[in-house]
């Protein structure tokens, strides 16, 4: 890294199935905004340098908020091939690092995205996670060092492993009502 203000790539994993949604369920609306808009909004407020939206392909959302879209050709292979790709890019600009944010999470709120990203650069492992308690999850920062693992992932894991495996100083409690993923129409109720 230079000395200069690290330069992170928010990316912004919205190329999902949906298939126990039975629709999709990004367009889905909380309060009269779309999962996907509440979602790239909170993420738009870090202090991420570029904003990447790794969609479907032919997906119907349109570009906002100052994201640029990415299709996943490959998204049936699972959340590794977004990563993948969005990690791909990150890396041809330059990018210090990535912010790794799920569009089917819309109620984490901006600091927590950002305390992420702070963490990651403070910690020696150079990337941060969330717990709930004992449980580790995304959303998830990580600093280009971990490029080359998270181009290495396969399936539908994600960076799970990684997580797995990292050291608990580089974790970002969360509340767990804030976590609540959008999977099934049901979601959008509770």
């Amino acid at each position: 890294m230079t000395s200069e203000q690290p330069k992170i790539a928010a990316l912004l994993l919205a190329a999902g199935r949906s298939s126990r949604f039975g629709g999709d369920k990004l367009a889905a609306k909380i309060h009269e905004r779309s999962i996907l808009e509440r979602s790239a909004t909170v993420v738009a407020k870090t202090n991420c340098y570029w904003r990447i939206a790794v969609t479907a392909p032919a997906s119907p959302h349109p570009p906002a908020l100052g994201f640029q879209s990415i299709e996943n050709k490959e998204r049936d292979e699972g959340i590794a091939s977004s990563i993948r790709l969005g990690v791909s890019w990150a890396e041809d600009v330059g990018a210090d690092g990535v912010l790794i944010a799920l569009a089917d999470m819309p109620y984490v709120e901006t600091h927590h995205f950002q305390a992420l990203i702070d963490r990651a650069l403070a910690a020696p492992v150079q990337l941060s996670f969330t717990t709930v308690g004992d449980r580790r999850m995304a959303p998830a920062a990580f600093l280009k060092r971990w490029f080359p693992a998270l181009l290495a992932l396969h399936g539908d894991e994600g960076a799970r492993a990684i997580i797995r495996d990292a050291p608990n100083d580089a974790s970002v409690e969360a509340p767990i009502e804030s976590l609540r993923d959008i999977d099934q129409p049901d979601d959008l109720m509770s």
